[in-house]
């Protein structure tokens, strides 16, 4: 941040500078020979004011937006990483014998679609993979799960990425999951430990994005728009 508001600051110095020559030059011109130039001055309007002023307006213009556009800058890291709120926002749609019982089944889910991969890519192999986090909608007609992938390990250490399954329908046993995310962006990214990587999947979502249906209207509403069901 440091270094945007050197950068404004910067910028408008040097537009402040280009002016003042401009004004200069100008006002100080003298008229061509054999031309008679009658002005009247302005009353209480000085060069020395005129260059004040054009400096000023000068770096309002260009030194403003770009003060405000850092300042936006500044608030939306303060908010992305400020500790995320995991409490839950509404109950759990389903009972907890429910729950275990798509946890059991999603697990199984994970690891045939690593098995397949595996299978249909070539270059670096998933070694294993878990789930980490299993969210429904408020209404029960959604879910969302992240699992950790293991591949296998590299110089750099980073071998655990985080993956995404959501789906919208379900039969009598399974979820009928797709890779991605409901309505939001994924995050990426590879990490050294499977810490890392559960702070910054919570912070990404739980920070920028709202769960809760009353806010179905809004940019930032996690699950498929309402009109798209």
């Amino acid at each position: 941040m440091k270094y945007t508001n050197e950068k404004n600051i910067s910028l408008a110095v040097m537009g402040y500078k280009i002016f003042f020559s401009s004004t200069t030059l100008t006002l100080n011109s003298k008229p061509i020979a054999g031309l008679k130039i009658k002005r009247k001055p302005v009353a209480g309007l000085t060069t020395k004011k005129c260059q004040l002023f054009s400096g000023r307006y000068i770096f309002l213009l260009l030194g403003l937006p770009m003060t405000i556009m850092a300042a936006n800058g500044l608030v939306h890291n303060i908010n992305y990483n400020r500790t995320p709120d995991l409490t839950a926002k509404y109950p759990r749609p389903f009972s907890q014998n429910i729950f275990i019982a798509d946890s059991l089944r999603i697990a199984v889910q994970v690891d045939s679609l690593i098995a397949l991969r595996n299978r249909q890519t070539g270059g670096i192999k998933v070694v294993s993979a878990f789930v980490d986090t299993i969210i429904y909608s408020q209404s029960g007609r959604e879910i969302f799960v992240v699992y950790a992938q293991q591949f296998e390990p590299n110089h750099l250490g980073n071998d655990l990425d985080p993956a995404y399954l959501s789906a919208d329908e379900k039969d009598s046993v399974y979820w009928h999951l797709q890779e991605g995310t409901p309505n939001a962006e994924q995050m990426s990214g590879s990490y050294h430990n499977i810490t890392d990587l559960k702070k910054a999947v919570r912070k990404f979502y739980f920070n920028q994005y709202s769960f809760l249906e009353a806010d179905s209207l809004k940019e930032n509403y996690f699950w498929k728009r309402k009109s798209n069901r």
